[in-house]
């Protein structure tokens, strides 16, 4: 079968850099490498920057401004019709559920087939609001809905109005670097290099650092490690704790850790296009939410072989063996994650074992490549139906 022409949709893309713009780069460079033609449409956030431009070889259309009202959603898919009618396309991948999302949904499942992908993270960040019985409607009528977990489909399995057949779960995957071997030259080059790139990632050799990637949407497992940190710094008074990321919770965060006193040992350095230094200047990565979501950022420090630290959970747990690839320690439960945590720092050999073993099962389970077939599959299956109706 000849190769797809696909068209991703995106709400925010480059130079915006966050958790859900990362999945859909790495996500657009594994189906164009297994083939096909691929195009990212996005919006212009400013009115200075390009309209076209390039991304890993892969060409990016911003089609204007962000949604507002109907008449806002009205212009949105007009500019994207426009834009569609000079290619002959074999489908659409929307991410997301934004305002520029319904507008494509609705306006688009009847002449093409439309693919919509939905992060746990994403449902997280939205006010807790129903769908609209329009809405319902209009994902009913798409060609397939893949989620990142079992619980994100849960969530939108509680709507009746959705068909269980359309929504499959297609786990986050990550890039993988080739193998390099943890060392302490490497990590100490890497501390180097952080510590030039910014004052605030300054961090000696004999530093203990452990970093945490949750996305920062009110999860109270991100209370729990702030709790806990008084306890490692009494038995490693000089170890700092980097919470990467944001959210919209994450002033409600810092100021917490203002009110644990603890706001000289811990930063909050945002987000980071590239974290294969931070991961290897890291002893410890931890995770520790309470609620039973996917978290793209742990998938990537279990590849780069950190040590990873996880709060039990059934998504956790479907990543980490306890004490083979990781460990685990209660939710819930400040004191016993902070000696998960010391009893990690404290054991060299420990940290080497667990992420070696980590490096190596990430490498069979969590390559992007490999998930990249699952987002091309429903436009293939439609591909089928035609050549087969045309003959």
């Amino acid at each position: 079968m000849a190769p797809l022409r696909l068209a991703i949709m995106t709400r925010r893309f480059w130079p915006y850099c966050g958790q859900s713009e990362l999945s859909v780069g790495e996500i657009a460079s594994a189906v164009k490498r297994a083939g096909h033609h691929v195009e990212i449409l996005t919006i212009a956030w400013d009115k200075n920057w390009p309209s076209t431009f390039s991304y890993r070889e892969i060409g990016v259309t911003r089609l204007g401004q962000p949604v507002s009202g109907r008449w806002g959603a009205y212009r949105y898919l007009r500019n994207l019709s426009r834009h569609l009618t000079d290619f002959e396309l074999d489908g659409i991948i929307v991410f997301g559920l934004q305002a520029e999302s319904w507008a494509a949904i609705r306006g688009l499942s009847k002449q093409l087939p439309v693919v919509v992908r939905v992060d746990q993270h994403e449902l997280n960040a939205q006010p807790t609001k129903p769908f609209s019985s329009r809405q319902l409607t209009a994902l009913s009528k798409v060609k397939k809905i893949l989620v990142d977990s079992q619980h994100t489909a849960n969530q939108l399995l509680q709507h009746n109005e959705i068909p269980g057949e359309l929504i499959s779960v297609v786990p986050q995957g990550v890039e993988l670097d080739p193998i390099t071997e943890r060392t302490l030259a490497k990590q100490n080059a890497a501390r180097m290099s952080l510590s030039d790139a910014h004052p605030i990632l300054s961090i000696d050799s004999a530093q203990p650092l452990v970093v945490c990637g949750s996305p920062i949407y009110g999860d109270m497992g991100l209370h729990d490690l702030v709790d806990c940190w008084p306890r490692i710094l009494d038995r490693f008074p000089n170890a700092r704790l980097w919470i990467l990321g944001d959210g919209p919770k994450g002033r409600e965060l810092w100021e917490k850790i203002v009110d644990r006193g603890v706001a000289n040992s811990v930063i909050m350095p945002g987000y980071f296009d590239d974290l294969a230094d931070v991961f290897q200047a890291a002893n410890v990565y931890v995770h520790p939410l309470q609620e039973d979501s996917s978290c793209r950022c742990l998938k990537r420090a279990l590849a780069a072989g950190l040590c990873a630290i996880a709060t039990q959970s059934r998504s956790a747990e479907k990543l980490i063996e306890k004490n083979v690839n990781g460990l685990l320690a209660p939710k819930c439960n400040p004191e016993a994650l902070a000696e998960a945590i010391r009893f990690a720092l404290n054991e060299s050999d420990l940290r080497d074992r667990v992420g070696r073993k980590a490096r190596q099962l990430a490498l069979e389970r969590f390559d992007v490549t490999n998930l990249a077939p699952e987002f091309v599959a429903p436009f293939m299956a439609t591909a089928e139906c035609d050549t087969q109706s045309a003959t």
